[in-house]
C-alpha cells in the first residue's frame, strides 16, 4: 500500500487526503481513541482480528507498537457511529471501546510519532 506524506502524516491514499483536507477545513475533525478485545477461543480469531483492522484502518489511524489492541482515529463521526461502524466486524463476546480525545486532556507514555500525530488532529 502506498502511503503519501501530507503535513508529517502518513495518508493512505489520495481520497483520503482529499477527505481530511475537507475536513479540516470545515473544522469538524476529531481523534478519537478505539480500543478493544477480541474472543481469542473462537476458531476463527487471526481472521477475524484482520477484517477488524481492516475496517479501522477506513479512517485515519496510527497505533502505538506497545499497545497492540488500541488505535487513534482521526473522522468527523461521532463516537457512537465510529463505535456501530466497527461492531460490525465483532462477535457479541469482543468488547469495543470508542472515546474522543480533547486537546490539552490527555497524558501518557506513547512514541513521539503518536503524540505528534494526535497533536496536529486536536
Amino acid at each position: 500500500m502506498n502511503q503519501l506524506e501530507v503535513c508529517a502524516f502518513p495518508i493512505r491514499s489520495v481520497r483520503a487526503a482529499f477527505l481530511y483536507a475537507a475536513h479540516i477545513l470545515e473544522g469538524t475533525v476529531a481523534v478519537f481513541v478505539v480500543t478493544w478485545n477480541l474472543n481469542k477461543e473462537r476458531q476463527n480469531y487471526s481472521y477475524a482480528r484482520a477484517e477488524f483492522i481492516k475496517q479501522l484502518e477506513q479512517y485515519q489511524t496510527i497505533g502505538d507498537p506497545g499497545l497492540e489492541s488500541v488505535r487513534f482515529i482521526s473522522t468527523n463521526n461521532s463516537a457512537e457511529q465510529v463505535s456501530a461502524h466497527l461492531r460490525q466486524k465483532l462477535d457479541d463476546n469482543d468488547k469495543l471501546f470508542v472515546s474522543k480525545v480533547n486537546r490539552g486532556e490527555y497524558y501518557g507514555w506513547l512514541n513521539k510519532a503518536v503524540w505528534d500525530w494526535i497533536s496536529a488532529r486536536t
